[in-house]
């Protein structure tokens, strides 16, 4: 929320998962309302239709899931709304014929 009030040209996001580490009260990305994030990134797992409606659609915030190496994961994650994805292969989905878009 800092950063955020302090450079609110500078686009960011917050990072969640269901992890029994995280605090409860972030698991599902509730941190997106204290730090005023523009983006939305959870875990691939927790990407499906609703979590697509309920943050994307109602809150008007997208969707970039984590951490994405596969291509075919990568196109159900954008068939189900994701804005883009986060991968530690980017290499793969530049290749020609990756088939990703």
């Amino acid at each position: 929320a800092a950063f955020k009030q302090a450079a609110p040209h500078i686009p960011t996001a917050v990072i969640y998962c269901a992890d029994t580490e995280v605090p409860w009260f972030l698991r599902h990305g509730l941190g997106r309302f204290i730090a005023a994030c523009d983006y939305a990134k959870p875990i691939h797992l927790q990407m499906n239709s609703r979590s697509r409606l309920c943050i994307a659609a109602l809150e008007k915030r997208p969707l970039v899931p984590w951490t994405i190496d596969d291509p075919a994961l990568a196109e159900r994650m954008l068939r189900l709304g994701a804005e883009g994805i986060v991968t530690n292969c980017p290499q793969t989905f530049c290749a020609p014929g990756s088939g990703v878009r």
